[in-house]
C-alpha cells in the first residue's frame, strides 16, 4: 500500500478504510473471503466496520463499539 495525505516535512500517514453495511448482501463464502483481506491489510490499517450484522463480524475482530 502507498502511504497518503503526506505533507513537505511529515510522516506519511494512511487514509483509514471505512465500510458502511458495504457487506450486507454478501453470501457466506464470499463474507469469509472479505474478512481474509480485511485481517491482512488491518495490520498497516485502521478499518472501520459499520453494520447491523453484529453477529457476522462478531469473529473478525477488533474493538467493539455501539451507536445510538
Amino acid at each position: 500500500m502507498t502511504p497518503t495525505n503526506r505533507s513537505p516535512g511529515l510522516p506519511a500517514r494512511f487514509t483509514p478504510i471505512i465500510l458502511d453495511d458495504a457487506l450486507v448482501f454478501t453470501d457466506d463464502d464470499r463474507i469469509e473471503l472479505m474478512f481474509d483481506a480485511l485481517h491482512r491489510q488491518a495490520g498497516d490499517l485502521q478499518i472501520l466496520v459499520l453494520s447491523c450484522r453484529q453477529r457476522a463480524f462478531r469473529d473478525l475482530g477488533g474493538n467493539l463499539l455501539h451507536l445510538a
